[in-house]
């Protein structure tokens, strides 16, 4: 029996328009599938718009920098080398590679402070620390240009949204879907943003680690290190 999401893609499907585990009928799946993005894609496309526009509500609230929004910064590298310097903080004698979410979180407290005295470093002219440096970023001695995100405080998010769609509808009434929408009633704004918000939380699996979490003391974690 098919629900929520279902219904609306199998009415889609009729329309050509549909993603590819909604299939309707086997005898279009080899012409239609190829042009139409995965659930999984389309998942991946709502998480993100999500947390970046959470990322952006809580650097209006000052809660985060605005640094925080350079979202080039958090690539795939970044993470590896995050791991490895984690990895490297276990010490020299150490044969253990691998540890739990606690150990990764009392670590990433320690390379935090050890990256903020590299950074303080780097502008330092007098009695001024030596850290061994890659061959590789010997000579990346400027930093990372960053975007002009003065603007941010001042974007009305919620207008924004409106505004997009405004033009998403536009959009669909030229391919016919908007009466598909009105029909299992996600046209409206406030009536699509609950419909996803809820397939995105039966979809969704939460685990709580907060348990693992420890607040240390900074001068602790540099004793420590």
């Amino acid at each position: 029996r098919r629900h929520g999401v279902s219904f609306l893609f199998a009415d889609l499907g009729g329309l050509g328009c549909y993603t590819q585990p909604f299939r309707p009928t086997k005898k279009n799946n080899n012409s239609k599938e190829k042009y139409f993005i995965t659930r999984t894609a389309y998942l991946f496309v709502e998480i993100n718009a999500h947390s970046l526009l959470y990322l952006i509500v809580l650097v209006q609230q000052q809660q985060l920098p605005r640094e925080a929004l350079n979202l080039y910064l958090c690539n795939s590298q970044s993470c590896e080398s995050i791991f490895r310097n984690i990895r490297a903080l276990s010490g020299a004698y150490s044969t253990i590679v691998n540890f739990t979410v606690y150990d990764f979180l009392r670590r990433a407290q320690k390379l935090t402070i050890l990256n903020d005295i590299k950074s303080k470093e780097l502008v330092e002219t007098e009695k001024q620390l030596k850290f061994p440096v890659h061959h590789k970023h010997k000579y990346d001695n400027q930093f990372l240009s960053l975007q002009n995100l003065s603007d941010v405080e001042s974007l009305d998010v919620q207008q924004t949204i409106r505004n997009s769609h405004e033009l998403a509808v536009k959009l669909i009434e030229q391919l016919n879907i908007s009466k598909v929408l009105k029909k299992h009633n996600v046209f409206k704004l406030d009536e699509l943003s609950e419909f996803i918000g809820h397939y995105l939380r039966t979809k969704s699996k939460l685990a709580d680690n907060s348990k693992w979490i420890m607040i240390i003391h900074p001068k602790s974690i540099l004793n420590s290190i």
